[in-house]
């Protein structure tokens, strides 16, 4: 069940669990008393923001670099929208600055999914950074290394 979870993105394999998966879900309570509605908890933990510098390589297929790649560092559910963007140089690097990244403690993968997505007119792809950004944080760095790139394949 524990290699399952890690390997469909629901916890960093290099952490203990009680194999009992937090949530996103969020949900309000009403005083009684007051009528009053309290603030949406949930079962994450911490939640928060934070920035993130990423260095990388968008590649094709071949593994050659891929000049003028469009980039877009996006969060695909917790909170969906763009959070930075770069254009690859002519040899497929990229830096791009993450900027109010969201944070959800132990959700990463159940709540949070930050995607990096990458298109030319005749190429896409894109690649999950949970796991990347998990690590970084952890080491309380500020930049990212992108250890595998972002392949872009023939669009269909």
């Amino acid at each position: 069940m524990l290699t399952a979870m890690i390997l469909a993105g629901c916890i960093p394999p290099e952490t203990d669990s009680d194999l009992s998966l937090p949530t996103a879900d969020t949900h309000t309570t009403t005083d009684s008393e007051t009528g009053e509605t309290a603030e949406p908890t949930g079962s994450c933990g911490e939640v928060g923001t934070f920035d993130m510098v990423i260095r990388g390589r968008a590649e094709n297929v071949a593994g050659g670099g891929v000049a003028g790649a469009d980039l877009t560092l996006v969060e695909r559910n917790w909170s969906p929208g763009t959070y930075g963007k770069a254009v690859t140089d002519s040899s497929g690097r990229f830096e791009l600055k993450g900027v109010a990244l969201p944070y959800a403690e132990k959700c990463w993968g159940t709540g949070v999914q930050i995607w990096l997505e990458g298109e030319t007119d005749s190429l896409a792809g894109d690649r999950p950074l949970n796991w990347d950004l998990i690590k970084a944080i952890a080491a309380e760095a500020k930049e990212l290394e992108m250890l595998a790139p972002v392949i872009l394949r023939d669009r269909k």
